[in-house]
Parts: C-alpha cells; sequence; structure tokens
C-alpha cells in the first residue's frame, strides 16, 4: 500500500514512485517462485498435478501445492476435479487473467532479446 505524501515541491518526484506502486505489487505477486514457471507449463499443457509435479523435481510437493493454491485464489488458474474416478483427478487451466498476463510476460520477453547486449 502507498504511503500518503504530503502536497509540497520535495515530495514531487516521490510522486511519481508512489503511482508505480501497482506495478510494484503486480511484479511482487508473479515473482514468488515456481508461479511463473508453473502458468508458462500450464499454458503448454501441463495442467495435471503429477505432471506439474513432475516438471519441478527439485520443488517440494508441497511448495507445489501451496503454489497452485496460491495461483487458485489469485484468480490467475482454476482448478477442475474429476470426482467421479479413482483416484480423484485434478487439473488446471488458465484463466482470462493469466492468459493476458503470459502475453505481457512475451512482450517483455521480446523487448529483453532486442535490448540485450
Amino acid at each position: 500500500m502507498a504511503t500518503i505524501l504530503k502536497n509540497n515541491v520535495t515530495n514531487n518526484h516521490l510522486r511519481v514512485l508512489e503511482n508505480t506502486t501497482e506495478v510494484n505489487d503486480v511484479l511482487r505477486t508473479i515473482s514468488t517462485r515456481w508461479k511463473m514457471m508453473i502458468l508458462y507449463d500450464i499454458s503448454q499443457g501441463v495442467n495435471q498435478v503429477n505432471k506439474i509435479k513432475a516438471a519441478f523435481p527439485t520443488a517440494s510437493d508441497h511448495m507445489l501445492t501451496q503454489r497452485l493454491r496460491e495461483l487458485e485464489a489469485e484468480k490467475f488458474i482454476e482448478k477442475q476435479v474429476v470426482g467421479d474416478v479413482v483416484p480423484v483427478q485434478v487439473s488446471y487451466s488458465l484463466t482470462t487473467k493469466s492468459r493476458a498476463l503470459l502475453q505481457i510476460i512475451k512482450q517483455l520477453q521480446q523487448w529483453g532479446l532486442h535490448w540485450k547486449d
């Protein structure tokens, strides 16, 4: 949350930083370890829990479960449960929100490639 600044000349330069708070919040949300890689893998069809776990062999089951729950709570993914089979099958799909985010990330990647030394 942004700090309220007094309206004076010495704080004017800080107003620019104050207005970027939303960008910083987004970056903080998506930069959590594994999140973007999980979203990317789901976009590539790796959408079942066992396949996601196989894609990240160094991540603990607890960590992946936590990240999937966070992504679901943040409305980046939707969970589908097929309960009429044993064992229960769980898969994930991207939301409109995450597809829009991945387009922006792809643009950032292209920008980075263009300006790479």
